[in-house]
């Protein structure tokens, strides 16, 4: 299987998870909260701000869905 066939079964996997504004925290370390600032679905992107450093960045929901959940 190549990377792309493995990107569209991931994106079948996580594409049913609704994402919202909020604290959520990292599935594989749960000590880093992140908040996620604005949604853009169009563009298939969100703001995500690291609490702790205050650090902004753009990610893909696609990446928010596979590494971030609630708490």
């Amino acid at each position: 299987m190549n990377g792309q066939e493995r990107y569209l079964q991931e994106y079948e996997k996580y594409k049913h998870i609704q994402l919202e504004k909020g604290e959520y925290m990292m599935k594989s370390n749960p000590t880093i909260k992140v908040m996620i600032m604005s949604i853009n679905e169009e563009a298939e992107r969100a703001l995500v701000k690291t609490l702790k450093s205050g650090n902004e960045r753009e990610r893909t929901l696609h990446w928010c869905r596979k590494n971030l959940v609630r708490f």
